[in-house]
């Protein structure tokens, strides 16, 4: 006896209505999780699901552009309290995986200790909101520094933006998208955002970049005589020679509008991120930039991976403090992987972030 049916009747076309109900329910609940999935996907990338997909993709925003005839956005800080200014540099944690959220608790513990005037995060900190929003609070809520935040190759502009309102003190925390000098007590420091290439950067649409007369255009309003001045960019400006900072297995990967801009703007230290191999540089120096040519250094990445170098050298963790006493520039590389005791001040999110298990 077939159920639902009556003895000796033909109910075939009854069964198969049931057969292709289940059937139909097996194949459309699955694709609608997908198709759920992949809408989410799109929009967190900044994109329209919507849209024509064989249509060109919407470019990311030129965060770096300064309008015509206008001078960039500026913040006038009294930094340094005399002579000196002392810069923390962080970058490239690519998020809070393994030991990079420790990591960059004992990066806010160095720039404590060395009394840093300014924390400049130069991109590359987080993809996903949440842990860029808890990177953010863990360097620099509550703490006694100025906060200067750019997008890099990885964070979204809205991301980048609702991370840093969550901290609330907007004269202590800048966003390095719109606030493109902060003057101190020894000149400017100027902000260079995003990458050079959509397809250099990992948030997509919602990403940030920047066009060459971008960086030409904050050259030419730097160029103003004699005064020390400070250039802060994700990417790192094409150099030479075996020192420099911007070398990859070898290769000079700097960007080559951005050399071309700090040489024409005659820059006297520029701090940059993306180069991972830049850990493996000088572990400190000092320079003097009266008698040789601009100080270039990277930042190194904060993320808790291993960088290997050719002589064997390993970093696993790395970020930088300056101290800069026109024309006279000190820094030390912290290496962030020792065993060095997370700072006692740290915020509310770090701690809430370590209990969930993480």
């Amino acid at each position: 006896m077939r159920f639902g049916c009556a003895p000796r009747s033909n109910c075939t076309a009854d069964v198969s209505g049931v057969m292709t109900a289940r059937t139909a329910a097996y194949i459309v609940l699955p694709a609608a999780v997908v198709i759920g999935a992949t809408l989410a996907w799109l929009q967190s990338r900044g994109l329209s699901p919507f849209t024509d997909p064989f249509a060109e993709p919407r470019d990311p925003h030129r965060c770096a552009e300064i309008a015509d005839g206008q001078p960039p956005p500026a913040a006038d800080l009294d930094l340094g309290g005399g002579d000196t200014l002392t810069i923390g540099a962080i970058a490239d944690a690519r998020g809070l995986e393994g030991d990079t959220a420790a990591n960059l608790g004992a990066a806010r513990a160095a720039f404590r200790d060395h009394e840093v005037d300014l924390v400049i995060a130069l991109g590359g900190i987080a993809e996903d909101a949440d842990d860029l929003r808890r990177a953010y609070a863990t360097l620099a809520d509550g703490a006694p520094w100025v906060f200067l935040a750019l997008p890099g190759d990885r964070e979204t502009l809205a991301d980048h933006r609702a991370a840093l309102a969550a901290l609330g003190d907007s004269t202590r925390v800048l966003d390095g998208a719109e606030v493109r000098v902060v003057t101190t007590g020894i000149g400017p420091v100027a902000t260079l955002p995003g990458a050079p290439h959509a397809s250099q950067s990992v948030a997509g649409a919602g990403g940030c970049v920047f066009e060459r007369e971008d960086a030409h255009g904050l050259a030419d309003w730097l160029d103003t005589g004699d005064e020390f001045s400070i250039w802060a960019s994700y990417v790192p400006p094409r150099q030479r020679g075996a020192r420099a900072s911007d070398i990859v297995r070898g290769v000079h990967v700097g960007d080559p509008a951005v050399g071309e801009a700090v040489q024409s703007a005659n820059v006297d230290l520029v701090v940059h991120a993306q180069v991972d191999e830049a850990a493996l540089g000088e572990t400190e120096g000092t320079r003097r930039t009266d008698i040789g040519d601009r100080v270039t250094v990277g930042a190194g990445p904060a993320e808790a991976l291993p960088v290997y170098g050719e002589t064997g050298r390993v970093a696993s963790g790395s970020a930088l403090v300056l101290h800069v006493t026109p024309p006279r520039i000190e820094w030390e590389r912290i290496d962030l992987a020792s065993d060095r005791p997370l700072s006692p001040d740290l915020p509310r999110a770090y701690s809430d972030w370590q209990d969930s298990g993480h």
